[in-house]
């Protein structure tokens, strides 16, 4: 891959990747996996919680009588 910033483009340099680099890719790509997979469970969890919270039955029976008494 080649590189070159605006002021200095008739000096083009060539990136090489090395074991570092995929090195630190690889643990930055595991702890943003990690993270995603946190914040989709908590999504996930806040949408289920709102779903219960409204759409939950509702104990009516004290409107309508309760035959069971």
């Amino acid at each position: 891959m080649y590189s070159a910033a605006y002021h200095s483009i008739d000096r083009s340099t060539v990136f090489r990747r090395g074991k570092w680099l995929d090195y630190l890719l690889g643990e930055l790509h595991e702890r943003t996996e990690q993270r995603q997979a946190a914040i989709n469970a908590d999504r996930e969890a806040r949408r289920q919680a709102h779903h219960l919270k409204r759409f939950r039955p509702i104990d009516d029976s004290e409107s309508f009588g309760d035959n069971k008494a």
